[in-house]
This record gives structure tokens, sequence and C-alpha cells, in this order.
């Protein structure tokens, strides 16, 4: 196998497990106080702004993204749900 399609296969089996550690991660952090939460959306944005596609996670009410017991989600974590929102009611049109 070539290096190029090795390192391919790499990250195709890196993203899996990504998007599957991802969804226990939210579900882990979500509703903490602690520093969980917000590690977990800087993540998130990080995985984001990579092009990384992530699952839908059919409990959450928050997105990708996990709130934080006191405060809830931050103003850019609300941000990227209110763009996602609007982007799939524009293709439902």
């Amino acid at each position: 196998m070539s290096k190029l399609k090795e390192l391919q296969a790499r990250i195709v089996a890196l993203e899996s497990v990504i998007q599957t550690i991802h969804i226990y991660s939210r579900r882990y952090c979500d509703g903490r106080s602690t520093y969980a939460p917000a590690d977990h959306n800087l993540a998130t944005h990080r995985l984001l702004e990579l092009g990384l596609k992530l699952p839908v996670d059919p409990i959450s009410t928050s997105g990708p993204f996990a709130r934080d017991g006191m405060y809830g989600l931050l103003a850019e974590d609300q941000a990227v749900l209110d763009e996602a929102h609007l982007k799939r009611v524009r293709e439902w049109k």
C-alpha cells in the first residue's frame, strides 16, 4: 500500500473514532459545572472548522455542544446552532 493510501485510510479511521467519541463526550459533559463543557465545545468548534461531519445525537437539545451547568451555551456555540438551523430551513424550501 502506498504511503498516501495508508494515510488516507488512517484519516478515515480517525474520523470514525472521533465521531463516536464525540457523542459520548457531549453526553458526559452536558450539564456539568466544570471545565469539561468548555473544553468539549472548543474541540467541537475545531472539528467543525476542519469540516468533520458530527453525527446527530438524538437526545441532544444543544446540537453537538455541551451546556454548562451554570451558564448554558456560550454565545459562540448558540450562533453556530442558529446558523445550522437557518441552513437546514433554507435547504427544506
